[in-house]
């Protein structure tokens, strides 16, 4: 009974721990702003993204840039669709230049072996002449440049 509990752990463990099939992607993340985004897995479930282009902030325009780790779980039993959650670092340059960071959680799904499609929300704590907070929020399209 014992190793039969330890084998259905295993199993579960294996089931929810599945990975990506890819190593990197790179493309295009609209939200509020447009930014090249690109994405690198570290390990089977863990990546870093990244973001760079410009935000807008209510009437400002702002260039920009986002680091974030992301740590990716398998849903719904399928080998394309991912939830992710992790936490980064914000930093913007424009007439009220600023840095910050908070968590991040999202939906990624891989289309064709070759598209990564994902929709996250990134809000932060953000400094720039006082704390505020603001909400990023982006759709991000990426072509699959590499494959495990």
């Amino acid at each position: 009974m014992k190793n039969l509990i330890t084998g259905f752990f295993l199993l579960f463990a294996v089931t929810i721990l599945s990975a990506q099939d890819y190593n990197s992607a790179m493309g295009v993340r609209v939200g509020n702003g447009v930014q090249w985004t690109g994405k690198i897995f570290t390990t089977e479930t863990t990546a870093l993204a990244g973001f760079l282009g410009l935000t807008n902030r209510g009437e400002d325009t702002r260039a920009g840039a986002s680091m974030l780790f992301h740590k990716h779980h398998r849903i719904l039993d399928e080998d394309n669709i991912f939830i992710f959650y992790g936490a980064g670092v914000i930093g913007e340059f424009g007439d009220q230049s600023g840095f910050g960071g908070g968590p991040t959680v999202g939906l990624s799904i891989n289309l064709w072996k070759k598209i990564n499609f994902e929709i996250d929300i990134f809000p932060a704590y953000y400094y720039s002449e006082e704390l505020d907070y603001v909400t990023n929020f982006g759709v991000s399209l990426r072509y699959i440049a590499s494959h495990n």
